[in-house]
């Protein structure tokens, strides 16, 4: 009678520390499910890019190579906060946080960016035509977009994890003054036009 006593002493301790296991993995669980969060394109802003090395990044001064000319050109709309996500309710526990599950929210624009113009802040010249472009998803391996085929590509990519995205832009052709600085206009389908200016650009 003993033994069989142990051995359901063991199957109910063994059961019942399944069960204990699985309510703390449970209470520790998170799903990200939030719905989709519009906003408003209203926001531009612009920082040069170093493009003369192996790598891209953000300049770290006003002087580029005139063969490497590049920027980027960040559109946003209102901040939204990231909010994270509630853990489900667990029998006999409370919502465990060992780890931090906290959840993006996807953000989509109302608008679209339906053209992009680059004007010469100087001369007034369009040089539209003169640059190349990457979404901030897209990994290049040397493979470029039009700015018709990014914008395409960008609308692609929504929804963004924030209330915004970026384009990076490449100048195909040097020029030949010794600074220069950049307009870019965005067009939006509903009917606004953004603007950015890019700093002055001195070149070596």
């Amino acid at each position: 009678m003993i033994k069989p006593l142990k051995q359901l002493l063991k199957k109910a301790i063994f059961l019942l520390t399944l069960f204990h296991l699985s309510a703390i993995l449970t209470a520790c669980w998170c799903e990200c499910n939030e719905p989709e969060v519009p906003f408003d394109f209203d926001t531009t802003e612009i920082s040069l890019l170093d493009n003369a090395g192996d790598f891209t990044g953000i300049a770290s001064s006003d002087t580029l190579s005139r063969e490497a000319v590049a920027f980027r050109l960040y559109i946003s709309g209102s901040v939204v906060a990231d909010v994270p996500q509630t853990r489900p309710a667990t029998f006999g526990y409370q919502a465990a946080y060992a780890w931090s599950c906290d959840c993006l929210i996807p953000h989509i624009p109302v608008q679209q960016i339906t053209a992009i113009r680059i004007t010469e802040e100087e001369s007034g010249q369009e040089v539209t035509e003169q640059f190349v472009a990457l979404t901030s998803r897209w990994n290049s391996n040397g493979l470029y977009f039009t700015l018709a085929e990014a914008l395409t590509r960008l609308q692609q990519e929504a929804p963004y994890e924030g209330p915004g995205t970026y384009l990076d832009f490449f100048l195909t052709e040097a020029p030949a003054a010794s600074q220069l600085s950049y307009v870019v206009e965005i067009e939006l389908s509903d009917g606004r036009t953004l603007s950015a200016l890019t700093p002055t650009i001195y070149l070596l």
